[in-house]
């Protein structure tokens, strides 16, 4: 049984998560916000369903103070991440961690117009994420690189009017592995993305 809160969401506390430390950076922050068998955790990774609204609050305070780290957040509504909720300009000029996030709705990215969102040095990390139904997970008009789906299964996930943005020497280095591991880890997206434009054609060529 839960255990709400007794104090105010983002207010000075010593309270430290209980999620793996690895991801704990992304709700360095934050309060305790319920218990959840035994543990105390912060909304950002709290997994119950009923934290919609506090769980909101704590997003928009993240993306408008320029805070993209949510690595092992638990996304329990549909996300849009449109690029203006990035940065008023429309590009987005550093990284977004997605590592270990688990997201049980439909995802967008989406870009406008002629802008692309992701600047040539910025990145997005997509690592080990969980999506219930990866079909869902969709992105349109950005610039994206092959890096950014390492150990992550991209082969439903939905393309539109992407811009590729390949680079094998920077891909492999981005990935911060020994050569030979980012060489296979590479091989393995490529593979998978080769796949996704396959069943994209086979289904867009289809009566």
């Amino acid at each position: 049984m839960p255990t709400s809160a007794t104090n105010t969401p983002g207010s000075v506390t010593s309270f430290v998560c209980d999620c793996d430390e690895r991801i704990r950076p992304a709700c360095s922050s934050e309060a305790f916000y319920k218990e959840y068998e035994g543990k105390r955790y912060c909304v950002l990774h709290y997994p119950g369903k009923e934290k919609r609204d506090a769980f909101n609050d704590v997003v928009k305070r993240k993306l408008d103070a320029g805070d993209f780290d949510f690595r092992g957040v638990w996304f329990h509504d549909k996300a849009n991440f449109i690029e203006f909720h990035f940065k008023s300009e429309a590009e987005f000029e550093s990284g977004v961690d997605f590592s270990q996030s688990i997201f049980e709705s439909y995802v967008r990215f989406v870009g406008r117009h002629q802008h692309l969102v992701f600047e040539p040095d910025s990145f997005m990390n997509l690592e080990y994420i969980r999506i219930e139904k990866p079909e869902l997970l969709s992105f349109h008009r950005l610039r994206l690189q092959p890096n950014w789906f390492v150990n992550v299964d991209a082969r439903k996930f939905e393309f539109i009017s992407i811009y590729w943005d390949h680079n094998m020497k920077r891909d492999i280095q981005g990935l911060n592995r020994p050569q030979d591991d980012a060489h296979s880890m590479l091989s393995v997206t490529y593979r998978q993305l080769a796949v996704n434009s396959e069943e994209l054609s086979c289904r867009v060529a289809t009566p």
